[in-house]
């Protein structure tokens, strides 16, 4: 039978996969202003076949439990002026996997004798139930005893993301079979919940998001969602005074402040100004654009990407310049070279190229802005319009799922049959209007 509403959901794993169809308004309320205005994000994703990725306001997906559960929240929090039955029309749920997990008492003799091989750090939780990356907490709890320089913070920062990827891994494994640690129900689930993590968090503020990346936020108005202690799962602040967005993966910013500092005549404390610049350049080389270092002058790279930008900003808002062309360093690799007979003497070597910014675009997730209002200050981007908002979002599938390969197929379907007899209460019933 199919699960409906928010409630029943609640009582799911998070493990457990709902299927639902939205349609979010595109007015919300303003609870500063008191008045209804643009929404200025929505809280479900949604692909493409060609596998792009949107937030739009319409749609139908599968999406993890805790995930869902944060859209009915948008829904409430971002209209409280409509009642429980308009709430029930944005979200419509379809049908669920709702994965029961099993106990240390499920376990057979050989299934227990297994996981203490094969994973001899899960713990069994006073629920009974089973955690196998209880270690990841372990390793963090150590992680945070050494500053962020100590090599050692970095070591165990890798190691546990790496405990992650492998989860996600999508290439591998041996005879057609997929890797052995490869879990896309794990890396799934651990994705959602950190996007559920996103929208509580922005939630806080819906009006004064600058950008969101996978586990951090850019906002131009306090959160409040910071944690005094460094715990597992917990939000950590830093500040800025000044930035420049000019697409996604193309800013830069920079927190200005003053540090004391002893007057060498007088032995006195002075406060002296000082700046820390951050940037991101995605598919862009900074010294291809801001030239390579002369190996003598000690440069601040961040600082001249923070003031290109500023300048590009500039240049191209205030002109109506659509685009802009960024000199670009590009390797080619080999397959680039066998796909190209000309390229092939290139192989392994650099190039001179050209990187072409549509400055009027911030990329499929968002509409074309070509408000004025940018050469100054933060603008709001309207939110991409879904094309195909009653086709299912398509799913993503790890290259080791190869629908040719029927060793795979047929593993994964005897696996289901058993998930289906043993533990999950299932369905993709369609929902009731």
């Amino acid at each position: 039978m199919a699960r409906r509403g928010g409630a029943d959901i609640k009582t799911m794993s998070v493990y457990s996969m709902i299927e639902v169809e939205f349609s979010f308004p595109e007015k919300c309320f303003d609870r500063k202003t008191k008045k209804l205005r643009d929404a200025p994000w929505y809280p479900l994703f949604y692909r493409y076949e060609d596998g792009s990725i949107l937030f739009p306001a319409k749609g139908v997906g599968q999406y993890y439990r805790g995930e869902t559960l944060q859209a009915f929240d948008w829904v409430r929090q971002m209209r409280p002026d409509m009642n429980e039955t308009q709430h029930a029309r944005m979200i419509k749920i379809r049908g669920a996997f709702e994965f029961v997990c099993p106990t240390i008492d499920d376990l057979t003799p050989d299934q227990l004798e297994a996981m203490k091989t094969n994973c001899p750090s899960a713990r069994i939780g006073e629920d009974d139930l089973v955690y196998p990356f209880q270690y990841i907490k372990d390793y963090y709890d150590q992680r945070a005893r050494y500053p962020k320089s100590d090599a050692r913070n970095q070591i165990l920062k890798l190691g546990i993301n790496g405990a992650w990827g492998k989860t996600a891994q999508s290439v591998g494994g041996r005879k057609g079979m997929p890797p052995g640690s490869a879990s896309p129900w794990y890396a799934g689930v651990v994705t959602s919940e950190t996007r559920a993590q996103c929208v509580d968090a922005m939630l806080r503020a819906p009006w004064n998001i600058i950008h969101v990346a996978t586990d951090g936020i850019q906002a131009d108005a306090p959160l409040h969602i910071e944690s005094e202690k460094k715990m597992l799962g917990t939000w950590e602040m830093d500040t800025f005074t000044r930035g420049v967005y000019i697409k996604p993966g193309i800013y830069a910013f920079a927190n200005d402040f003053e540090r004391v500092e002893k007057d060498e005549v007088t032995s006195l404390d002075t406060l002296v100004a000082d700046h820390i610049f951050k940037g991101k350049s995605r598919g862009v080389s900074l010294r291809s654009v801001l030239g390579e270092d002369d190996g003598e002058a000690k440069r601040n790279i961040q600082k001249e990407w923070f003031d290109y930008l500023d300048d590009l900003a500039l240049d191209c808002y205030s002109t109506a310049r659509p685009t802009a062309s960024l000199p670009h360093k590009k390797l080619v690799t080999f397959g680039l070279a066998a796909s190209n007979l000309e390229l092939w003497p290139m192989c392994g070597n650099w190039v001179e190229d050209i990187r072409i910014f549509k400055m009027n675009e911030a990329g499929v997730k968002r509409g074309t802005c070509f408000d004025p209002d940018r050469v100054q200050g933060l603008v709001i981007t309207p939110v991409a319009i879904n094309k195909t908002p009653k086709v299912l979002s398509k799913k993503h599938e790890p290259e080791w799922l190869d629908q040719k390969n029927e060793a795979v197929l047929r593993d994964l379907n005897e696996n289901a049959d058993l998930a289906l007899a043993n533990d999950w209460d299932s369905c993709w019933d369609v929902g009731e209007d």
